[in-house]
């Protein structure tokens, strides 16, 4: 499973600015309606990407890079037991 997170620029996915983390098989697909419920962020799901975003707006002053690793190591947990 190959993993890739990041910080994106606004775009048609998500209104603003967010944070990223999405998962690469190396073969097959990945079954999303499985996914755990992040306790920072949210799957998305389109036709051109799947995975989890954060958007900056959702983060707090205080405490924002606690909420940054907690999104991380939440999805790139999840990706890596599927």
């Amino acid at each position: 499973m190959g993993i890739g997170y990041g910080l994106a620029m606004q775009d048609d996915l998500v209104g603003g600015p967010y944070f990223y983390v999405a998962g690469y098989p190396q073969n097959g697909t990945i079954d999303y309606s499985q996914a755990r419920q992040l306790s920072a962020g949210q799957w998305k799901i389109t036709d051109n990407w799947k995975g989890a975003v954060l958007p900056l707006t959702t983060l707090p002053p205080r405490h924002s890079m606690r909420m940054i690793m907690r999104f991380v190591r939440e999805a790139a947990d999840w990706y890596l037991r599927v």
